[in-house]
């Protein structure tokens, strides 16, 4: 049975294997930051700064849907797995595929974090 994948990046997901699919963007997950300067580091005397991120609340994130999964930016997939939240419909672009200047284009496969 086909799963109903929901694509919550800003962008479309194209999945190339012996065959291609692209998953267009239908809303965007998000997680909140909050950081905290816990001091800076000299380059080229410079002081730049340094901070420590903690992730915080996720936003945009439907409640489990049977038969559904949804794919997320990393930064999210790994907020929902710091939370005490227990989901299995998760999903991250894998073994990403980028063109010559570097950008992604596309990815192989999708990994749970």
């Amino acid at each position: 049975m086909n799963k109903r994948v929901i694509n919550l990046t800003p962008h479309e997901i194209r999945i190339v294997g012996d065959e291609e699919r692209v998953i267009p963007s239908s809303g965007i997950a998000r997680c909140g930051v909050t950081r905290e300067r816990i001091g800076s580091i000299p380059i080229d005397g410079m002081d730049v700064p340094v901070n420590r991120s903690v992730m915080g609340e996720v936003t945009g994130l439907p409640d489990p849907a049977p038969g559904t999964a949804y794919i997320v930016s990393r930064v999210v997939a790994e907020a929902v797995k710091a939370s005490d939240s227990i989901r299995d419909d998760i999903y991250v672009v894998d073994e990403t595929i980028r063109d010559d200047a570097g950008r992604i284009v596309g990815c192989k496969s999708l990994a749970k974090i």
